[in-house]
């Protein structure tokens, strides 16, 4: 997982989504928004966790 370190939002989301994955997330349920994008593309791109949009 590569982290885009432009943004601060975009970190943060990193650093939750792998905190997450380590105390045993394995699927996130999201609905993406322009406020949860960060969070929702880390979700999306993390090997680990199955990521199901909601529209």
């Amino acid at each position: 997982m590569s982290i885009d370190f432009r943004n601060t939002n975009t970190v943060w989301a990193s650093v939750l989504t792998e905190t997450l994955q380590r105390l045993g997330l394995t699927t996130a349920v999201i609905c993406p928004g322009s406020r949860s994008a960060p969070l929702a593309i880390a979700f999306a791109q993390h090997p680990k966790i199955e990521a199901i949009p909601v529209l």
